[in-house]
């Protein structure tokens, strides 16, 4: 996979998950209560950081699987259950 699908992929995730919290949570990005430390909020947003660098780890290593390697974060929406 090049370079350019890896970035194309990483910013229809980034758009759709900004879509969900736009329809979902419009006030999440004016509170920011993710930076109050030792907060509920600070803790889930360590894990969705921790689990967006896999799934960002996940697809640059595929790059090496070659050209027909299926990449599992096609059309990802924050409501997949399984992806």
């Amino acid at each position: 996979m090049q370079m350019d699908k890896i970035i194309q992929r990483l910013e229809l995730r980034k758009s759709g998950i900004e879509e969900y919290l736009e329809e979902n949570a419009p006030y999440a990005v004016a509170d920011q209560l993710h930076l109050d430390a030792h907060t509920p909020a600070h803790t889930y947003w360590h894990l969705g950081y921790t689990t967006a660098l896999a799934d960002a780890l996940d697809l640059l290593a595929s790059a090496s699987d070659g050209p027909d390697s299926k990449d599992k974060l096609d059309g990802y929406s924050p409501d997949d259950t399984d992806g």
